[in-house]
């Protein structure tokens, strides 16, 4: 993350077969009203061009990633959803402005580290 803008790029020695080949910037479109779509987008994407998209502001907050300029006011917020899709086992990742229930999702916080296995589960 650089000047709190969250980017990723391919890493074709490990995987030959990646299908995009530049940066892509991690995005949210917030809308007081409405769950939106969150995502990653080219530098040349149609997406960045609506001014409603945010793709700066972003801290780690301990393991947490926040958002400290979607709110309007510089309060930090995460309003991450997984929400259910057509496909069973697939979920899409939404941004929450509107703070409400979300029909067929569940909260979510994209973190650093990766959940801890517990000696119940199996691999």
């Amino acid at each position: 993350m650089s000047d709190g803008v969250l980017s990723v790029s391919p890493n074709s020695t490990t995987n030959p077969d990646v299908q995009w080949s530049t940066n892509q910037t991690f995005f949210i479109k917030p809308d007081d009203s409405a769950t939106t779509q969150a995502g990653f987008m080219s530098s040349n994407s149609t997406i960045g061009s609506d001014t409603s998209t945010v793709t700066d502001g972003w801290i780690w907050y301990g393991t947490q990633l926040q958002n400290k300029v979607a709110s309007g006011d510089g309060s930090i917020r995460s309003q991450f959803w997984a929400v259910e899709t057509n496909q069973t086992g697939l979920f899409s990742l939404v941004w929450n402005s509107a703070v409400t229930s979300v029909t067929n999702g569940i909260p979510v916080a994209i973190k650093l580290t990766p959940p801890v296995k517990t000696n119940t589960e199996t691999t």
